[in-house]
């Protein structure tokens, strides 16, 4: 009899894991963020490899915004995150931030930085990253509205440390200077 009722329980909460994951639709106020966010349901498996997680909402300010973060994978093709956060030129108060996941095009050069809008009180700032999680916080200038890449691992036999590939380039040149002025 105990069995039986392992198995009926077990078989239960078994059917209401699929009915709920057959069902879960994501909804949000503004939908259009959305389109094509896939689901996790476990931290450990991804739908395809090298599978991106950005924070994607929208809110009048970046802590409403984060307060509606999904916790899901981005679709195929979409391999950044980008911010775009719009303010008020003159105090610098938000006005709107969304949080997107986004394809090449979308983080462009000519995408990317703090621009003027049609209304001239306010202020767009855009950013684009490359690794999970990567757009927590929102740019407000030319030196945070920018392209950041994923930080590169850098092994050394006495210490590890993380820098930008930016920063790699740049040490490279300089250790192939001080080679060259010996």
């Amino acid at each position: 009899m105990t069995t039986l009722l392992k198995i009926i329980s077990t078989s239960t909460i078994l059917f209401s894991y699929l009915v709920c994951l057959c069902c879960t639709t994501i909804t949000h106020s503004d939908p259009t963020i959305l389109t094509g966010l896939i689901p996790s349901y476990d931290e450990n498996s991804t739908p395809f490899p090298d599978a991106l997680k950005c924070y994607v909402c929208s809110g009048p300010n970046n802590s409403n915004c984060m307060e509606e973060v999904f916790n899901a994978f981005c679709p195929k093709g979409k391999h950044f995150c980008r911010t775009e956060h719009y303010f008020n030129a003159s105090s610098g108060a938000s006005v709107e931030v969304r949080k997107t996941c986004a394809e090449h095009i979308e983080c462009s050069e000519i995408r990317i930085g703090c621009f003027a809008t049609t209304d001239s009180n306010v202020k767009k700032c855009s950013t684009c990253c490359d690794w999970t999680w990567c757009n927590p916080d929102v740019p407000t200038n030319a030196s945070t509205a920018i392209f950041a890449t994923k930080p590169t691992l850098i092994e050394n036999s006495s210490s590890n440390f993380l820098i930008s590939s930016t920063n790699f380039l740049f040490f490279m040149l300089c250790t192939c200077f001080i080679f060259v002025q010996r």
